[in-house]
């Protein structure tokens, strides 16, 4: 009777090694989780839509800040020069309008924290 051959190991990819070893490194299969129903919900995406709001009112912040001269005979002037400008223009209308929605969804993320009690519960990511 003839033995069978062991199968002969193949060589993984050097994507699929990469992937076994950022997955050992930082956990990352942890992650994949079936989502909550709840959690799809508009009220529990608030914080992320505050955080990306802020995020992008400091980018134009920093950009309009550039162009901005604070010194007393030329803020006025700087911040027509701003109005003028196209690009510049449309900078400062999107800094304006992200600061709306920054406030109403950052009030609308803590009514919404403090309505379910969220701040009482123990985080996932603590362990």
């Amino acid at each position: 009777m003839t033995a069978i051959p062991e199968a002969i190991p193949q060589p993984e990819g050097r994507l699929r090694r990469l992937g076994l070893w950022l997955d050992d490194r930082f956990g990352l299969s942890a992650l994949a989780y079936p989502v909550p129903a709840h959690a799809n919900r508009l009220a529990y995406t608030l914080g992320g839509i505050t955080l990306g709001s802020f995020l992008l009112l400091v980018a134009t912040g920093v950009y309009l800040a550039q162009l901005y001269d604070p010194t007393p005979q030329g803020a006025h002037a700087s911040v027509v020069q701003l109005s003028q400008e196209s690009f510049a223009s449309i900078v400062r209308s999107l800094h304006f309008w992200i600061a709306g929605i920054f406030m109403v969804t950052l009030t609308l993320h803590l009514l919404r924290t403090f309505a379910t009690a969220a701040y009482k519960k123990r985080a996932r990511a603590c362990g």
